[in-house]
């Protein structure tokens, strides 16, 4: 199994390709793709089908919709090239997940489970699997360019501003004995705080070939 654990030190192009080219090799016809039985795997052999896959900066996606009627899922990859420690952002994503789920009334997509991808689909590295949300970004909805669309009132700007303001007070409400990276322990059965937070701007120094010191995972 290919290792993960190491950051890769320099964003490299051709790493980007390589691992883009691999994830492309399972795609079928009728914009389907054999990811689906890593999926259908991790779902109790549910058949399922690959609905659209997109991307981001970070993260390669793929919207899972199961034959027998239950929610879309969503699988989603670290890009390889682009994800310095994408294990490490993983298991963090999923821990922060559960965290809010259980702490606060913030809605957010149900988190399913977590790994790296093996067998036949080794090579693809660490995944996360979740709960499928559609819906339409914000900005797109009530924006135009730098402005605000002239259909939007003020109430719904108030609406909007009420509940990212309710979101933000409840994270705030959380309290921590120190800044780090949020972690579960199995054996207490505790959430607790250990160090090396990972942020956008490390995983920039990295991409750039300046090691950042710290845990790694």
């Amino acid at each position: 199994m290919a290792n993960f654990d190491t950051p890769l030190n320099i964003f490299d192009p051709k790493v980007y390709l390589a691992w883009l080219a691999k994830i492309q090799s399972y795609d079928l016809e009728n914009n389907d793709s054999a990811i689906k039985t890593m999926v259908s795997a991790l779902c109790h052999g549910e058949p399922c089908f690959v609905v659209q896959r997109f991307s981001g900066s970070y993260n390669f996606c793929f919207q899972i919709r199961f034959e027998g009627g239950r929610e879309d899922m969503l699988l989603r990859f670290p890009i390889h090239g682009a994800v310095m420690n994408p294990r490490k952002k993983v298991e963090d994503e999923a821990v922060v997940m559960r965290f809010i789920k259980e702490k606060t009334s913030i809605p957010i997509p149900n988190y399913y489970t977590h790994g790296i991808a093996s067998g036949e689909f080794d090579g693809l590295g660490p995944f996360i699997l979740m709960e499928f949300i559609s819906g339409q970004r914000l900005d797109e909805l009530l924006c135009s360019g730098d402005e605000f669309k002239p259909t939007v009132t003020e109430s719904q700007l108030k609406q909007v501003y009420e509940q990212i303001a309710t979101m933000y007070l409840q994270l705030w409400s959380l309290k921590f004995d120190q800044i780090g990276r949020l972690s579960w322990d199995e054996k207490s059965m505790q959430w607790y705080v250990r160090p090396d937070p990972l942020t956008i701007k490390q995983n920039e120094l990295e991409c750039h070939g300046i090691k950042v010191p710290g845990e790694r995972v």
